[in-house]
Order: structure tokens, then sequence, then C-alpha cells
């Protein structure tokens, strides 16, 4: 029996799913079919920051994409004190096998760890791609 795969979502795709509509949950699971989604305990800190945002459009998503968290997800704790290095230690570890971004500095250092397949969002074709084999 297979393991079910660990994906963890980062703050910036919750955000793009809520602002944009896209329907990442979908996309993901058609690339990597079932599997647990998971959000580190930093990200739903941010995602309370910005629900008081100035920013009517910020707001708005961040609550939705808050509720949406809390609801479907499991919260991973963190002993770190950024999400990034949370997201880092929990593929360096061996805890997550996917992580789902569209922050560019977050994929670039996962990339030089080799430890995760990386999802991420290309705006041109408004979907999720990888190297998933």
């Amino acid at each position: 029996m297979s393991k079910i795969p660990v994906v963890i979502y980062d703050t910036s795709i919750l955000i793009l799913m809520m602002r944009e509509k896209v329907r990442v949950l979908d996309m993901v699971k058609n690339i990597v079919g079932t599997h647990i989604a998971a959000v580190p305990d930093l990200t739903l800190r941010e995602l309370e920051k910005l629900s008081r945002s100035r920013e009517r459009k910020t707001r708005i998503a961040a609550s939705l994409a808050l509720e949406l968290a809390k609801k479907y997800m499991s919260v991973m704790k963190c002993r770190e004190n950024y999400c990034d290095e949370c997201i880092f230690t929990a593929c360096a570890c061996g805890v997550a096998d996917y992580v789902v971004t569209c922050d560019i500095g977050l994929k670039k250092r996962l990339e030089s760890c080799g430890s995760c397949k990386i999802l991420y969002y290309v705006e041109s074709k408004r979907r999720i791609v990888g190297d998933v084999e």
C-alpha cells in the first residue's frame, strides 16, 4: 500500500486561489491525485493578518483562504519564525512530498534543496505546472 502524498500550500497560492478564482485544488488533484492538503500554522497567522488589510481585495481573499484552510487542510506546527523556513524544513525532513506556490523565491530555494516536488502557478497559462513524474 502506497503512502498518500502530503502537499503543502503556501500563503501566496491560497491568496491567488481566492483573488483570481483559480481552481488550484482541482488542478493539484489532477496532477498528484488524492493527497493530504496541508498548511503551516504560520500561513494561518499570515492570512489572519492579511484579513485585516486596508486593501479590500486582499482582505476578502485572505478571509476566504483562511476559512478554506481551517476547514479543509491539515495544519502543520512550525518551530521556525518564517513560513518559507517552515516549508523548506518540512521538505528537507521528508514531511512533505509537494509544495504548491507562486512565490518565485521559495520555488528557487526548494529547487536547490531537491527533496520536494514543486508545483507552481504559471499566470500566462492560468494553471499549475511542475516537474512531476
